[in-house]
Formats: C-alpha cells, structure tokens, sequence
C-alpha cells in the first residue's frame, strides 16, 4: 500500500453500497491529512503551540486541504514539514510534539479497508438469505459421516451457514473498534509531560477509545490478530459451504449447477481455439462438465488467510513487549486478509441468484433410503406405548430387511414391518401400509419438525424474517459507524477554520 497517496485497495460495490463505499473512501481521502490536523488542533487548544503562531500554521494546513498536488499532503508529518518549509522551523517546529512515528497508520489503513469489507458481507448475507428463502420446501438429504441421515432443505442448510457467519461477524465489529482505539500521544513508550488531551484527538478522528496504557500502545498486535481471525474463521464456514456446492453440482449428484458470471476471471475467454473451457486438454470440460472453478479457488482463500492468521499471530511472538519493527508489520497480514476475504466471497453474491437447483433430482434423492426412520420411530412411542430403545430396534432390524431386498422407503412393505413388530412386540401393529410409507415420506418428515431451529418450512421462514431484521440493525450500526466518522472529519475542519 502506498501510503504517501493513500492507495488502498479498491472493493467492487453492489446495489445501495455504492453509495455507502464512497462515503467510506470520501471520509478516509488523505487521512494523514486529517490525522496531523487533529493532533494540531489538539496542541493548539492545549496552548502547547505559542498563540502567536498558531494562525499562520492553520493557514498553511488549509493550503494543503485546497493543493491536493502538494507534495507533503499525504505524508508523514507532512503538516509540520510544509509549514517549516513555509514559516520557519522557529514557527512551525512544535507539530509533532508528543507524538512518535507512525501512531495510528496501521490502524487508518485497516479500518478504511475494513469498513467497505464490512458492507460486502452485508451483500453476501443478503444474497444468501434470498437464496434460503427460495428454497423453504427444496427438499433434500441431510448428511452426517457422508451418509444419508434425517431429510432437510435447502433453505434451513443454508441458513446453517448464515448463522456462524453472522455470530463471527461480531467479532469482525469488535475488530472495526479494535482498529479505532487511539494509539496517539504514547510518546515512545511513556507518554509525554505535556498536557496533551488524548481523548479530544479521539473525538476529531472517531476513535472508539484508547490504547490506554502507553507501552501497551506501542506494542499493540493483539487487535490486528482479531481481526485476521475473524476474517480466517468466516472463510472456514464458506469453504465447507463451497466443498458442498461443488458435490452437488456434479454428474454423480445432479442436484444444482452454477457457473461464474460471464465476466469472472475464472473462465477464459475464447483464445486460439481453446473455448469457454475450464480444461486446457480436455473440450469435454464445458457444460454440466465445466470445473466449478469458484468453490475449489473459495477452499485456495481459506488456506491463504489460515497463512495469514499465522503470519499475523507469529509477528508478535518473540519479541519484547516494546516498539519494534514486528509491530510495524501488522498491517502486512490484515491489509492482504481483508483483500483476499474480498476476493473470494464476493463473487458469491452473484453467484447465489445464478445456481440452478434441481428439486426433483433433490426429493428423489431423499426418498433413498428411510431416513425418515427416526420419524417413524417417534411415532411407535408416542402413539404405540412403546419406549424408545425398544421402537430403535424394531425399526433397524426393518430398515436392514428391507435394504437387502432393495426396497425403497416409497415402497416400505408393511409385511417386514409388522415381521419384526411381532416378533419384539408379540402381536402386529396395525399400522396401514399407507400410514407406514407416510411416516418415511421425507415430505411430511420435514413439515412434521416443528422444534425451534428445525427443518419446517415454516419454521425455517420463521427464522430467515428474525435474521432479515437482524442484518438491517448490523447495516443500521454500520452506517452509524460512517456517519460518526463524517461528522468527526467536519468537526476536525470547522475547528481548523476557527484558529
């Protein structure tokens, strides 16, 4: 990053967030700028800068805010280097007082990154949250071990992956206030016998507080490890979600199929004759063939930030608890974690409303099997006086028959059930056939489940409404967030103006 023009990675925008990431890059424009104005301001109110200076030096900084050309605009204590270039160091040789090199950079740099980040993952939920509650009914296997185990849909899978990532982003928001505490004013380590006010550069920069100990304040990793952790922890959930797409879209499975946007980097254009192919030998890679690029390069951007996570936690391992070069390292692994979190779940947003599932292959699929049979199972205790270890038995001992002689739970023969019933019980069930097979239809399995967090559609689109409410109060804090940093930079220069 260049932190001289304040490059910082730019994030492709969607829908309203166009208008929320131009408020973020408008907000952070030359925050060096911004950051030295507000420690001036600060020396200046504190009267640690002589009176009769101070005019002259507010002007020159206003000069820097109508010259973006100007060398020292976004520079390293560009304030005080224009202004002796201008004034004089007798005049001007007091700006960077009570301060060291390079307090709060790091963090500035993340949060900027950060906060448009923050606003992707309001996307990605909101596209995931769509994508469930179009498919409340989307019957489908349930798996535990690889195997077929109870029906779900859908819908409540994906909401399985809404959750944890909704749980971690709270610690993603406690990584934005852990890039907003303030660090300046520490001095080298041991703060300064000026009578600098800490908080009050707090309140022009829309800190969420201080590093409060000064040595603390120097040495500072663990806020930087939080938020790469955050980051690694999100993109362990996606991959496991993108290992499942992948299976399900291929031949063997057959329940979805989903390709890239046609302008994603990840398939080729047509060149020399290679196609619209994902294989360089093989032109059967096209198609229902076509390699599901997206989920396998979501599995490469886990492993990248676990990378980074370690990066991050091992450069403030053996070291002193001091200012050290380590430190000044931080921002190498969160800067690249927030990028490649970037890279890899964005896509998805698009991605979400371009998967075509295929209900019927999905059903089909359920009925394999009697993965129903634990609903079964309810029903011999509840309605036959029967405990359950004794309903297990009779129900395994059915379900092992009839897998021998490949009946399938749609056909469930009332005669092997009634055999084992019998031989447990000592008299038949009188259960119907029809009833029996009813019990076994994942159908009526999904609409019987009914508990709090279980597999009913209504249930399911119970918990989709709670979790649409509950994004817009995390877009609704976000957008606070952005309003309190506009309104602090607007503070910084009307008190500029007055001096």
């Amino acid at each position: 990053m260049d932190l001289k023009n304040n490059r910082i990675t730019g994030i492709e925008s969607f829908e309203y967030v166009n208008e929320l990431t131009k408020k973020i890059d408008d907000v952070h424009d030359r925050w060096i700028l911004w950051r030295d104005t507000a420690w001036f301001i600060m020396l200046a109110k504190q009267k640690i800068i002589p009176e009769k200076y101070l005019s002259d030096i507010a002007q020159t900084v206003r000069e820097l805010y109508n010259d973006r050309e100007n060398e020292y605009t976004n520079e390293w204590f560009g304030i005080e280097k224009y202004a002796m270039s201008k004034l004089g160091i007798e005049k001007a040789g007091f700006l960077s007082m009570g301060r060291t090199l390079p307090s709060q950079d790091q963090q500035f740099a993340a949060r900027h990154k950060l906060m448009k980040l923050m606003c992707m993952f309001y996307d990605f939920q909101k596209s995931l949250l769509n994508f469930a509650s179009e498919h409340l009914e989307t019957v489908m296997p349930g798996y535990t071990h690889l195997r077929h185990a109870q029906p779900t849909t859908l819908g409540h899978y994906l909401l399985s992956i809404f959750d944890p990532i909704e749980r971690i982003l709270k610690t993603v928001e406690d990584s934005y206030t852990a890039m907003s505490l303030n660090e300046l004013g520490c001095g080298a380590l041991a703060g300064t016998s000026l009578p600098i006010d800490r908080h009050m550069v707090s309140d022009y920069l829309a800190l969420e507080g201080l590093i409060e100990n000064t040595n603390d304040a120097v040495a500072y990793t663990d806020g930087y490890v939080l938020l790469v952790s955050s980051l690694a922890n999100i993109m362990a959930v996606v991959s496991r979600m993108s290992l499942d797409l992948e299976n399900w879209s291929t031949l063997e499975y057959g329940f979805c199929e989903f390709t890239p946007p046609a302008s994603t980097k990840y398939i080729p254009e047509k060149q020399g004759g290679i196609g619209r192919s994902t294989s360089f030998f093989m032109p059967n890679k096209a198609g229902k063939g076509l390699n599901a690029v997206v989920p396998e390069q979501t599995r490469v951007g886990a492993a990248m930030l676990a990378g980074l996570l370690t990066e991050a936690v091992c450069m403030g391992m053996r070291t002193v608890q001091a200012d050290m070069h380590e430190m000044l390292h931080m921002i190498d692994s969160a800067g690249r974690a927030i990028d490649k979190m970037h890279e890899h779940m964005n896509i998805y947003i698009t991605l979400f409303s371009q998967i075509t599932v295929f209900k019927d292959r999905m059903l089909e699929t359920a009925h394999a099997g009697y993965s129903c049979a634990t609903e079964l199972s309810n029903v011999l205790v509840m309605n036959y006086d029967m405990d359950s270890r004794t309903a297990h038995h009779i129900i395994n001992e059915f379900c092992i028959e009839s897998d021998e002689k490949n009946i399938p739970s749609s056909e469930a023969s009332l005669a092997i059930f009634d055999k084992h019933y019998e031989e447990e019980i000592g008299h038949k069930s009188g259960m119907s056939e029809a009833e029996l097979r009813k019990h076994l239809d994942p159908v009526n399995f999904i609409h019987t489940h009914k508990t709090q967090g279980g597999v009913s559609p209504e249930e399911t689109k119970r918990m989709v409404d709670v979790r649409y409410k509950r994004l817009e109060e995390y877009l609704s804090r976000h957008k606070a967030r952005i309003a309190k940093l506009e309104a602090a930079k607007n503070k910084t220069m009307s008190d500029l103006e007055k001096l």
